[in-house]
């Protein structure tokens, strides 16, 4: 074991200077996060942000699952993974949101406790006070944890013949590669590239609603297109008027592009995105997550008079995603 982990020293000590080693252990998310930040929109800068982005992630997974998943026993362990990767985004959450009232808890001074029925004290000084809830400190240690659920929801997804692409591309280390490799595949087979990006486009639109100042595109017009001289909204107030504002609105108020993909040196850096999501946000996110798994097709393979309590089951099982941040369970001892 020692040597394994003196291994591993070694190799990090000597490359130190290797982008994806670098960014694994100094980048909010680890080189995933990286790239995710490349890719999508930079959250290196919130931890609210980072657990957003996992959660979207997630439901536009879910929704791919509706459009891939015809059998009702894999509907079934669908909802499984779907219901885990939620457990994960709230054990997260603990570490960055109240629970009852309760805010996260910082490694220095005091804490408010109280202890579940039964449960004894260590032996701790007079003036400490042990923590229920999350640590803010914690949360990057469940970020692993989150993810490797969501790609197994991810994985779930798949049409059997994409698995080895997208399974390549998380061992890289490229997990967007690798959830664009899978709604790519959906897209090709049942429609599911258009269910995915429109909660990709809604998560622009709650991004961008929880944000204070916008990052505008360029008025400058790109060759052949006028899409970037157009824009309903002040060059610099947050896109506040929700039930108007369209995706249109926040893709600039982000600072994006309507001409380019990528490589938008205007788009807005983390810094201008703000540290806060609200918890409304993340409720509207996994409400998303929780309707797609009320869509998934019901197991039928059993005598009909049982088919009423699986549909209760279904119903209970999705009712699980949502967002109710809590710690994870531990021994309950201390």
């Amino acid at each position: 074991m020692y040597g394994k982990i003196g291994a591993i020293a070694l190799i990090m000590a000597t490359t130190a200077a290797c982008g994806p080693v670098l960014r694994e252990v100094r980048h909010p998310g680890g080189y995933p996060g990286h790239l995710l930040d490349q890719r999508t929109f930079d959250a290196s800068r919130s931890k609210q942000l980072q657990l957003f982005r996992g959660a979207l992630i997630m439901a536009m997974a879910a929704r791919m699952g509706t459009a891939t998943i015809r059998d009702g026993k894999d509907a079934d362990a669908f909802v499984d993974y779907l219901a885990a990767a939620s457990d994960e985004i709230n054990y997260a959450a603990a570490n960055i949101y109240p629970i009852n009232g309760q805010p996260p808890c910082t490694v220095t001074g005091l804490h408010p406790y109280t202890p579940p029925n039964g449960a004894p004290l260590i032996s701790v000084p007079a003036d400490y006070v042990a923590c229920a809830g999350g640590y803010y400190s914690l949360f990057e240690s469940d970020v692993p944890m989150m993810e490797a659920r969501i790609t197994r929801l991810m994985l779930a997804a798949l049409p059997e013949d994409r698995v080895r692409s997208f399974l390549q591309d998380v061992a890289k280390g490229d997990v967007l590669s690798a959830g664009w490799s899978a709604i790519k595949a959906v897209s090709e087979t049942t429609g599911g590239l258009h269910r995915a990006t429109g909660v990709y486009r809604t998560g622009l639109e709650l991004v961008a609603a929880n944000m204070t100042t916008c990052r505008r595109v360029s008025k400058v017009k790109s060759a052949g297109s006028d899409l970037a001289s157009r824009s309903t909204a002040s060059d610099d107030s947050a896109i506040d008027a929700q039930q108007s504002s369209t995706v249109w609105d926040a893709a600039e108020c982000l600072g994006l592009s309507h001409d380019e993909l990528f490589s938008n040196s205007n788009e807005a850096k983390g810094t201008e995105l703000g540290s806060s999501v609200s918890e409304d946000t993340l409720h509207a996110v996994m409400r998303i997550a929780r309707t797609a798994c009320m869509r998934l097709q019901i197991n039928t393979d059993v005598a009909g008079n049982l088919i009423p309590t699986r549909i209760e089951t279904r119903n209970k099982q999705c009712a699980l995603v949502a967002f109710k941040p809590r710690a994870r369970p531990d021994s309950g001892a201390l």
